[in-house]
Formats: structure tokens, C-alpha cells, sequence
């Protein structure tokens, strides 16, 4: 469960003032199934990141990490907006919204400014989104290392001499080339005899270096 200290810890300071321990219990409750409220409760802290990137309210927060958990256990946009707002659809269907109405409902739901940052949250990769964590996590190993209990210095010592290791060599290996179709081999080829020719032509002095060296290398018409 969620508590008041957890939750001030992850929202910016605008936002602190607000939770108190009823807003939490309230926020505890909005998912009856056990599994789908740790789900709920773990992406609320893990995305709160995206409150930085504009000025949105908490309850809008709240649902839209909702939305985005269940879309990510698989389900349709329709499904999961229901599962978040399911007295609006109620209303919806007694006032006989049709479905493709309430369908677009969801969409636009889909497509608004936070849920999109919720969802390119959850592109980015762990090592990058919990690089901070990872820090606090090194820093506390560093400070064990001043315990007088000799087994915890060495633990930590051992931590840290495995998570702050030199990264190893990356070999980066590109393959580059070209599939010879016999082009190649004959432009070699060709260039070879006109090289010979060219020193024969000198040698016998039928052309001086001068003038093969402003030569045209083919010269020819092309037939029709």
C-alpha cells in the first residue's frame, strides 16, 4: 500500500500540501483487484517523473497511470477506459451514448498530453530511468564502508569493486563491401591493358606523358 511519505517523496513540491492520508487512502482503494493495485501503486511512483513536464493535477495523474497499467496487461483503449472511469461510461450507457461515441471517448483519452508522457516513460530503458536510484544504491555501499564490523566493509567493498568495474571493450565490428557481379572484375581488367598500352605509347614515343596524361579515358560513340 501506498503511504503519505512515499508519495510526497515522488511529486514535485506544488503538489506535497495535497497528500494527506485520506487523498492516499482514496488513491489505495481505486483498484479492488490485489495483483492490479501493486501493479497501480508501483507505476504511480515509478512515472511520477512526467508531473515535472507540465502543470497537471494529481486525481489526472492518477488515472491516466491507471490507463496506461492496463493497457499494458494488454487490454483494448475502450477496456482499460472503462476499468478507470467506469461511473462516466455507466452514465454514458444510460443515456444510450452510442458505442462508437464512447469508443472516441477513449481514444481522445488515449491520445491527451499525459498519457503520452506515461507511455514514453515506459519506453525508456531501467539503467536510464533509475540511474538516480542507482547512485543512491553506490552511495550507500560507500558508507558501509566506514561500519567496524569488518564483514559488512568487506560486502560492500565487494559491491562496489563489481558495480564500479571499468566497463569492458565493446568490439564494434562493421562488415563493409560489395557483392562483385564481374563489373568490377572487368573494369580492372580494362584499366590494366589501357595502363600497359598507355607506357608502350610512351616508350616508343608515339605520345609523350603530357599528352597521355590529359587523355580522355574512353572516348567512343554510342550506337543507336
Amino acid at each position: 500500500m501506498l503511504t503519505v511519505s512515499e508519495l510526497r517523496d515522488v511529486v514535485p513540491k506544488q503538489h506535497r500540501t495535497k497528500v494527506s492520508q485520506e487523498f492516499v487512502d482514496t488513491i489505495n482503494s481505486m483498484v479492488s483487484d490485489p495483483q492490479m493495485a501493486e501493479v497501480y501503486q508501483k507505476n504511480i511512483i515509478t512515472y511520477a517523473e512526467v508531473l515535472q513536464d507540465g502543470r497537471f493535477k494529481l486525481l489526472d495523474y492518477f488515472n491516466a497511470v491507471m490507463y496506461v497499467s492496463y493497457k499494458m496487461m494488454g487490454l483494448s483503449s475502450m477496456a482499460a477506459y472503462q476499468k478507470v472511469f467506469p461511473d462516466k461510461c455507466r452514465d454514458m450507457a444510460a443515456r444510450n451514448v452510442p458505442q462508437k461515441d464512447m469508443q472516441a471517448y477513449a481514444s481522445t483519452f488515449n491520445k491527451n498530453k499525459l498519457v503520452t508522457l506515461i507511455y514514453e516513460q515506459t519506453l525508456i530503458p531501467d539503467h536510464i530511468m533509475y540511474a538516480s536510484v542507482r547512485h543512491r544504491a553506490i552511495a550507500a555501499q560507500a558508507n558501509l564502508l566506514n561500519s567496524s564490523n569488518e564483514h559488512v566493509v568487506q560486502k560492500a567493498a565487494d559491491s562496489l569493486m563489481n558495480h564500479l568495474k571499468a566497463p569492458e571493450s565493446a568490439k564494434i565490428s562493421i562488415e563493409m563491401g560489395a557483392k562483385d557481379s564481374g563489373v568490377l572484375s572487368d573494369l580492372t581488367n580494362a584499366l590494366n591493358v589501357l595502363s600497359r598500352k598507355q607506357s608502350d605509347a610512351i616508350t616508343v614515343g608515339s605520345h609523350s606523358v603530357k599528352e597521355i596524361a590529359h587523355s580522355r579515358i574512353i572516348e567512343g560513340e554510342l550506337d543507336a
